[in-house]
């Protein structure tokens, strides 16, 4: 018998996919917020005709079969030509890359992705190509994927083409759901550290709101900035008020970035996750190229290379046709050590408890400053006047010792 969060309640098997819902056939599952400010499925028990779907399509209970498990894996590093493009985009723009080859050769292309709703929380939307802007730049906010799944299938049996991006999770629970293979399905999955749950964002946005005493209508995260030396860097997170005022922070400094990239507070399955490995479920899995200029000094990581890792051919046939781009071949291995979520799941920060047990209670920055130890003011000066040359060459000489 299947074990599940419906049957258990044990919050480190559900990964708030939302699958479960988009399969029920009389509408029993909704959701509520656990604990640590995620969204967990309900079962109206007067409603349930104990059908099993929801169970069927779990992709924690349930992991679907790899696409081509014989297929023999290959790894590239990619900048897209467009300066423009580059800077719309989290990293080298991959995404731009992949999208624009599809709609090359099917006019009627959909894209399913992450996209900020008008609240600042994340929704998956399906849109056309011409809409693609609203589905770049990371959010580090898990999405709500209620309703995307019939979406997607409803358009594939209708014969349109669908791009779904998305991480690992969610392309295992839409491969899940579908129970077939579509030809006009491209899959692309994220490198995933962790998702947060929506209401730890709401807790910071809303003490920010406060502070700015303003509400926040827009956030970007991995905004990029140009440095005194004219070297753009990513780690920026932006925020646009409704009076015109913008608020801007770098990732050593911002808390909820901090917490973010300590581990602190992703969902607990995060922690677990069985698709952060080497096998694959997208076509193209795509993250950043972090040290790509270990392997080749003419890439900068700072102004944003992406990587590719092509696991089926149907990736390796969109590879093939990429323009506008400059591409360099890696050996997946060297991707591997370069992305630590490729190989194993993200670490528990050890504060994390702590911080779900007084979320409620505390100030975000004021839990956020007893949790996650800030970067001394000395390095953060010293890492602004620094240029960014110089800094790698004194990490690679430390390295060397």
């Amino acid at each position: 018998m299947a074990d599940t969060y419906l049957d258990n309640n044990d919050i480190s098997m559900c990964c708030g996919c939302s699958a479960c819902a988009d399969s029920c056939a009389v509408g029993a599952i909704d959701f509520e917020y656990g604990i640590d400010g995620s969204r967990y499925p309900h079962v109206d028990m007067t409603k349930c005709v104990s059908c099993g779907m929801c169970r069927n399509v779990c992709p924690i209970n349930e992991k679907p079969a790899i696409p081509e498990p014989g297929f023999e894996k290959k790894a590239y590093a990619l900048v897209l030509d467009s300066e423009q493009q580059r800077l719309r985009s989290a990293s080298g723009g991959a995404f731009e890359a992949i999208a624009t080859v599809l709609h090359n050769e099917y006019t009627d292309l959909m894209i399913a992705g992450a996209a900020w709703g008008d609240d600042l929380r994340v929704y998956h939307r399906l849109v056309s190509y011409d809409e693609r802007a609203i589905l770049k730049k990371s959010k580090y906010v898990q999405s709500n994927c209620k309703g995307i799944y019939r979406e997607v299938k409803q358009k594939l049996n209708e014969g349109v083409h669908v791009l779904f991006t998305g991480t690992p999770c969610q392309l295992a629970a839409l491969r899940n759901y579908l129970r077939k293979y579509y030809d006009n399905l491209f899959m692309v999955d994220l490198i995933c550290h962790g998702v947060p749950g929506e209401l730890i964002f709401d807790k910071y946005i809303r003490e920010l709101n406060s502070k700015m005493d303003t509400k926040a209508v827009k956030a970007t995260f991995r905004y990029k900035k140009k440095d005194l030396y004219g070297e753009v860097h990513s780690k920026y997170i932006r925020i646009e008020f409704d009076d015109g005022k913008v608020f801007e922070e770098q990732a050593k400094i911002n808390p909820y970035l901090r917490g973010f990239h300590s581990g602190l507070f992703y969902r607990e399955s995060c922690y677990s996750c069985k698709y952060a490995n080497i096998e694959r479920l997208g076509d193209i899995t795509v993250g950043d190229y972090w040290r790509i200029q270990e392997l080749n000094p003419e890439y900068v990581d700072y102004t944003g290379v992406s990587c590719l890792l092509l696991n089926t051919k149907k990736g390796l046939g969109l590879m093939d046709k990429m323009a506008d781009c400059k591409v360099f071949e890696t050996d997946v291995e060297a991707l591997c050590k370069r992305n630590g979520q490729m190989v194993f799941p993200s670490k528990k920060h050890p504060s994390r408890d702590f911080f779900i047990s007084k979320m409620d209670s505390e100030s975000f920055e004021g839990l956020m400053d007893r949790c996650v130890k800030k970067e001394s003011r000395y390095k953060l000066v010293l890492s602004a006047i620094l240029p960014g040359k110089l800094k790698r060459s004194v990490k690679k000489l430390r390295k060397a010792r």
